[in-house]
């Protein structure tokens, strides 16, 4: 299976970057696994900017530091982005295998739909 990758959001928009406001549970959830290649492909160019401004450039220790300190959160935040498919598959199996394996096939299923009960109210 493979995920949607992330759309970027435009400049000072408040979509949500992956889509509309009323996609499922189940496709926003597929999506995060997307999410730690877009932070890798983010990431990579300060690391190699660290490493320049260390290693190659006249940069003060101070500006080194500094490139080095953002790349290294950016690593950080490269970590977690990685952690969100597996804890979105973790935390949510059943709600998966509801979509996945729906009980007696999907039209008796959707009479479990818990957002159409509500509606229906």
């Amino acid at each position: 299976m493979t995920s949607p990758q992330p759309q970027p959001a435009a400049a000072g928009s408040s979509r949500p970057v992956n889509g509309d406001d009323e996609q499922s549970f189940y496709t926003w959830g597929r999506s995060l696994p997307g999410y730690a290649a877009a932070v890798a492909e983010f990431a990579a160019p300060f690391r190699k900017l660290a490493e320049q401004a260390r290693d190659h450039q006249p940069a003060s220790p101070v500006l080194a530091e500094k490139v080095e300190h953002l790349a290294s959160l950016l690593g950080q935040a490269e970590a977690v982005a990685a952690e969100l498919g597996p804890t979105w598959k973790s935390h949510h199996d059943a709600d998966i295998d509801r979509v996945e394996q729906p009980r007696k096939g999907p039209a008796v299923e959707q009479r479990a739909d818990v957002g159409l009960a509500y509606r229906q109210m």
